[in-house]
């Protein structure tokens, strides 16, 4: 979790309801900011539009933004409010959220830097599993928000469990690109960085399962 000196002034709420909707608010931000930077990022790299790889950096500076925040409204509300075990529920959850959508937005940042670096060429087969990883991926995101919104206990099942069926796909996938290169030792330098793009849409998707989790703990019925 960010290290943050909390400014007292710079989250004024008048009660602690007001704090722990400040804090909802911020996360319910930070999940859109990060289904957004999803999508683009799927743009950047299926589609080949950079001009995404940009709106990718600023949903990352965002996401940023408001985990550092977010830290800063849980010990400010902690401190002023001194809340009721079931409260430290909500406080401590949003706190581990926000921090799990910057790891997630980082894995975004990087899978868009990969692909504007290296510019490369997805080759049969490779287009398919990585579309198939970012369906997945938005099913997940958008999932998470609505179990998140409405405490949805079916849209919490199925988030949590996109994070299993990634790393089921990413195998296949790895095996997959691992035949191509045998066949053409030519696309060796681009496999490593397409299976390292997997890699990082795999981990974004274990961030969502944590996410679950903690909204189990928050709301110990999700």
């Amino acid at each position: 979790m960010p290290v943050v000196t909390v400014n007292m002034a710079k989250f004024p709420a008048k009660d602690l309801d007001e704090a722990l909707i400040g804090l909802a608010a911020a996360v319910g931000s930070a999940l859109g900011y990060v289904e957004e930077q999803v999508i683009a990022v799927t743009a950047a790299v299926i589609e080949k539009k950079p001009d995404e790889i940009t709106v990718v950096d600023e949903y990352y500076r965002e996401v940023r933004k408001i985990s550092t925040e977010t830290a800063g409204r849980a010990i400010e509300t902690v401190l002023r409010f001194k809340p009721a075990p079931e409260d430290m529920r909500m406080i401590i959850a949003s706190w581990r959220i926000s921090a799990e959508l910057e790891r997630a937005a980082l894995c975004n940042k990087e899978i868009s830097q990969m692909a504007a670096e290296a510019k490369i060429d997805l080759f049969a087969g490779a287009e398919t599993g990585i579309k198939n990883l970012c369906d997945r991926l938005i099913g997940q995101t958008s999932a998470l928000i609505l179990a998140y919104t409405g405490d949805e206990q079916e849209n919490a099942d199925f988030a949590h469990a996109q994070a299993e069926i990634l790393k089921t796909i990413y195998s296949g996938f790895f095996r997959q690109t691992l035949t191509y290169v045998q066949e053409n030792p030519k696309l060796i330098a681009d496999a490593q960085i397409i299976l390292e793009i997997a890699k990082n849409f795999c981990a974004i998707g274990v961030c969502m399962r944590e996410i679950i989790n903690n909204l189990r703990y928050k709301f110990k019925k999700v």
